[in-house]
């Protein structure tokens, strides 16, 4: 399963996605359309959007988790799918407030679900959405749905996560677990005029076996963001989604993988991975890609907004003009099979963890130079033979 976290700093804020799956899942840019929707860089397979970012700074990750099967809440013809949700709310929203309420828009109109293998559990979309007004977690089961506001680190990883700290649910949910006096004005779930206490929203949709696993990772994961956001460093976002052998507070015997290898060879799960990097006081907006599998094992390239566009300082996302689909896809590949098995073992990453980050750092700087006004070729050169070095070198 896939895991993302939003981390909320003193300077800024950033969204990271690690997304697990054996295709290809490039970055591409959609542009904005003549009647004023919104250009995105879209993180997917194929056409699939699973994490996103447009040019107002929204970004959205989307996951999935096991729903019990709730009365009138069956999947209905032509209900749309949760990345369709996605990238409707990304090209017409410029707030997070406006993403969260197109994604509900289509969500109580039902969006598509995925039957999980041996089980009536079917598997539902949660989305954490972040920018400049703020940051949602919001979760859905069919035309089922809750959200709160996040000032705080979270994190998920394919298993639902509000239980009653809900701020707003869908009405028939309200009736089931959040009953209120209906004489009274009662605008959301924390107002006064309640009947009774609130009950969990996990508790009731989720379908507990199917998704114990993400759980699993995002409570080992926990931990971590408050030390992260204290630091306040773009490299501590990007450590978050390199993390090896995370302690289980819950199992003390066991261990996770945020880095989402799937075995110690890299024979598995992390196809690729998204950090969202904004600042608060500048508005400066920032998205990195690895292009590629396994955090651990490569640099995150970067897409910053200037003037209002994307800018791509590296060319092998093919986001250039014309835009090349083909060069991130074929990228991707050459990467796969240059970390296969004992190439991207988990070991050998972490012995390359020191000249990865001095060599992210490289990069790193590269963008401050040209947000800080050098718009010459230089940044761009610096980060293509960073790039360039760092995927030939030899691994140890």
């Amino acid at each position: 399963m896939d895991i993302s976290f939003f981390l909320p700093t003193d300077s800024g804020m950033f969204l990271g996605f690690n997304a697990d799956a054996r295709a290809p899942v490039v970055p591409r840019l959609v542009p904005g359309t003549a009647d004023g929707g919104h250009a995105f860089v879209a993180l997917g397979s194929g056409g699939s959007a699973e994490a996103s970012v447009n040019v107002h700074g929204i970004a959205i990750a989307l996951d999935m988790a096991a729903a019990r099967p709730l009365e009138g809440n069956e999947p209905e013809p032509g209900a749309r799918e949760p990345g369709d949700a996605l990238r409707a709310a990304l090209a017409t929203a410029s707030t997070a407030e406006g993403a969260r309420d197109a994604i509900v828009a289509m969500a109580e109109r039902c969006l598509a679900s995925r039957r999980v293998p041996l089980s009536r559990a079917r598997l539902h979309a949660m989305y954490l959405i972040m920018a400049a007004d703020g940051a949602y977690r919001l979760e859905t089961a069919g035309r089922r749905w809750a959200w709160k506001s996040l000032d705080y680190p979270d994190c998920f990883a394919g298993s639902y996560a509000l239980d009653d700290d809900y701020k707003r649910v869908d009405a028939a949910t309200r009736k089931a677990i959040a009953p209120v006096n209906e004489r009274m004005a009662c605008l959301d779930e924390a107002d006064p005029g309640r009947v009774g206490s609130k009950e969990s929203w996990r508790v009731y949709v989720e379908a507990r076996g199917p998704t114990a696993a993400g759980e699993f990772r995002r409570r080992a994961l926990l931990p971590l963001l408050a030390p992260a956001a204290q630091a306040g460093t773009r490299a501590a976002a990007f450590a978050l989604l390199r993390a090896h052998r995370v302690p289980d507070l819950g199992l003390p015997l066991r261990h996770r993988d945020a880095c989402g290898h799937g075995g110690p060879f890299g024979d598995g799960r992390n196809a690729s991975s998204m950090l969202v990097e904004l600042d608060r006081a500048t508005g400066a907006l920032t998205a990195w890609f690895t292009a590629a599998p396994l955090a651990c094992a490569n640099l995150f390239k970067p897409v910053p907004v200037v003037d209002g566009r994307f800018v791509p300082l590296w060319d092998g996302l093919g986001m250039g003009e014309p835009a090349d689909a083909t060069r991130p896809v074929a990228y991707w590949s050459a990467r796969r099979a240059a970390l296969s098995g004992a190439a991207g073992s988990i070991g050998r990453a972490e012995a390359r963890a020191g000249a990865l980050a001095e060599a992210q750092a490289t990069v790193a700087e590269s963008v401050d130079a040209y947000r800080s006004g050098n718009r010459g070729p230089g940044p761009a050169a610096a980060i293509a033979r960073a790039v360039a070095d760092w995927d030939a070198a030899k691994l140890p």
